[in-house]
Order: structure tokens, then C-alpha cells, then sequence
């Protein structure tokens, strides 16, 4: 009965962070509608990682850009990273 209870305790707290992640994503998508570009750097990785929606390296990347070109540095900063890394495993 007590694992029983773990487990009902465990899916309860896990529905829990997913939901949380679901309206994140969707706060940020609203402030992305709004013109935020800041959020259009944390839509990316929200993409990137499958946080509240469906993983999509696609769209992340897509929006990655769409912030760097909007002057958001850390969205520069990673859009470089990706580059070198890429580029390191090309030789």
C-alpha cells in the first residue's frame, strides 16, 4: 500500500512540472505575439529541450536566430557556440 501511495505521489508531482512547463511555454508565446525578443530567445531552448511542447530542433533553431537578429546576446552567444562545435566536428 505504502509504494501504492509513492507512486500515485510520484505521477501527481510529475503531471505537475509538466503542466507547469505547458503554461510556460504558452506565457511565452504570448510574449513572443507581443514582440519580446528576449522570449523569442527562451521559445528556442523551450524547442531545443521539449520543455512544454514537443522537442523541435527546428523551431529552436529558427527562433535562436529570429533573437540573435533582434539583438539578443545570449542568443548570439549560442548561434556562435553551434557554429564552433559544428565546425570542430567537420575536421
Amino acid at each position: 500500500m505504502k509504494k501504492l501511495f509513492l507512486i500515485l505521489v510520484s505521477a501527481i508531482f510529475l503531471n505537475a512540472g509538466i503542466l507547469e512547463d505547458i503554461e510556460q511555454f504558452n506565457i511565452t508565446l504570448r510574449k513572443v505575439k507581443n514582440g519580446d525578443n528576449d522570449a523569442k530567445y527562451s521559445l528556442a531552448l523551450a524547442y531545443f529541450k521539449g520543455k512544454g511542447t514537443q522537442e523541435d530542433v527546428k523551431q529552436g533553431y529558427y527562433w535562436l536566430v529570429d533573437a540573435a537578429k533582434n539583438g539578443v546576446l545570449d542568443a548570439m552567444w549560442l548561434i556562435s557556440k553551434i557554429k564552433i562545435n559544428t565546425a570542430s566536428n567537420k575536421e
